[in-house]
């Protein structure tokens, strides 16, 4: 017999919206006040083809009414050791519906259930990272970098070989108020060693020319 219970109907609504979301979060940057914002960072596992990204949803819920959201939020509650539902409940939430704070709770559910999986060490960096910058903070919220820090450092040892990754971390040193310049720089060169092209890490080196000339380079360290 076909489950027609509301719950599991929008849990699948949701998760659909989410597998459709690129997977790379983009995020305001703004290290310097009137430039354009460059990409936060590219996950390892790259957008599919024709997927829809946050910023093309015309919804901000992606499609979901409040309600809806509200009633797949509960049904994912309903199942905190699914792996699956915790992770694309994060997605949907970050991802297309812009909801970061909300998302890390699923994120965090999900690196629970699988400490070694990057995709949702990624997300749980992303959620972080684009909660400490939420309402214009341009300096970013010290607790918020640090916990998208030390979940992209996770991330890392997993996929070592992501300059995505490595251009991430390095935007939650660079953000800090002052800035770690010289974690911030090593990382956006690692980033660059292994893709040459990351737009991130270059306009992260960018921004640190003009930080290190303001003596921020022995700022404190996390």
């Amino acid at each position: 017999m076909a489950d027609s219970s509301p719950g599991p109907a929008i849990l699948r609504m949701a998760i659909g919206f989410a597998i459709g979301a690129a997977i790379g979060f983009t995020v305001a940057n703004n290290m310097t006040p009137g430039r354009p914002a460059p990409t936060a960072m590219q996950a390892p596992v790259q957008a599919t083809e024709g997927s829809t990204s946050a910023a093309d949803s015309d919804s901000p819920t992606g499609g979901l009414s409040d309600e809806e959201l509200r009633r797949a939020m509960a049904a994912v509650d309903a199942r905190p050791d699914d792996f699956e539902a915790q992770f694309k409940m994060g997605e949907a939430l970050l991802r297309i519906s812009r909801r970061p704070s909300d998302a890390i709770h699923y994120y965090e559910r999900a690196v629970a259930i699988q400490p070694k999986n990057a995709e949702a060490l990624v997300g749980l960096g992303d959620a972080n990272f684009a909660t400490a910058l939420e309402g214009g903070n341009t300096a970013g919220d010290a607790s918020r970098l640090d916990a998208a820090r030390a979940a992209y450092e996770r991330a890392i040892v997993i996929a070592p070989g992501s300059a995505g990754v490595h251009a991430a971390l390095g935007s939650t040193y660079a953000l800090r108020k002052p800035p770690v310049v010289d974690k911030a720089r090593a990382s956006f060169e690692r980033a660059l060693a292994i893709d040459p092209q990351n737009a991130l890490a270059r306009r992260g080196l960018a921004d640190l020319g003009v930080s290190a000339t303001n003596g921020n380079a022995s700022g404190p360290r996390p």
